[in-house]
């Protein structure tokens, strides 16, 4: 991942939603529909993973670049955010929190 696509939120709520989308079809074939908290568990466990992976990934790139601290913070931040929306998302299409 370079410095621009690590401070883009676009790229990461891209990532993250598709991601999501995997998984949730993924997921919904192992737990079936009805059991939403189970899928909302399991939704939230591959969000947590992917979110990891992206940030080791991120700091991997920061460090053989040399990235300026701020600007690893900003990537890290962005793609902290990202990975929260996106799994909120997926997270109110198996169960509704609004009712």
């Amino acid at each position: 991942m370079n410095k621009q696509d690590a401070l883009d939120k676009r790229h990461h709520l891209e990532y993250f939603r598709e991601r999501g989308k995997e998984a949730l079809i993924d997921l919904e074939r192992e737990i079936g529909h009805r059991n939403y908290k189970e899928l909302a568990a399991a939704l939230n466990k591959t969000f947590q993973d992917s979110a990891r992976n992206v940030l080791n990934s991120l700091l991997s790139q920061a460090a053989t670049e040399q990235w300026a601290a701020t600007d690893k913070l900003s990537a890290i931040l962005m793609a902290t955010y990202a990975s929260y929306i996106a799994m909120l998302e997926f997270r109110n299409e198996v169960s509704c929190y609004a009712k």
